[in-house]
């Protein structure tokens, strides 16, 4: 891991009875209530509903290698998660451009 905080699609989950690593069920069984310190998270899963949970699980590993779930319809999360996701874009569209530019392509 670089460190950074990121937002991934799978991870288990283990800690402190916030989450169970069962397939084919939902991973979350409770929410941590109260906002985490960024600084303290190091990286973000986001689960989309599907046919092993009907609910969007979002689970913050922490650098103490703890994983809380986080209640998905709460504002800081929300925030939380569009900023990740803005930022993956942007890195994933500069990567493109430095790869074209490197082959050539306009």
């Amino acid at each position: 891991k670089d460190g950074s905080c990121g937002l991934t699609s799978a991870c288990p989950c283990s800690s402190a009875g916030a989450a169970v690593a069962v397939e084919l069920r939902c991973q979350c069984i409770q929410h941590v209530s109260q906002v985490l310190p960024l600084k303290h998270i190091d990286s973000v899963t986001y689960y989309r509903p599907g046919p092993h949970c009907k609910a969007v699980e979002v689970i913050a590993t922490m650098k103490s290698g703890l994983e809380h779930c986080l209640d998905p319809s709460a504002p800081w999360v929300k925030r939380m998660v569009k900023r990740i996701l803005e930022r993956y874009l942007r890195k994933c569209k500069e990567d493109r451009g430095m790869a074209q530019a490197a082959h050539g392509v306009a």
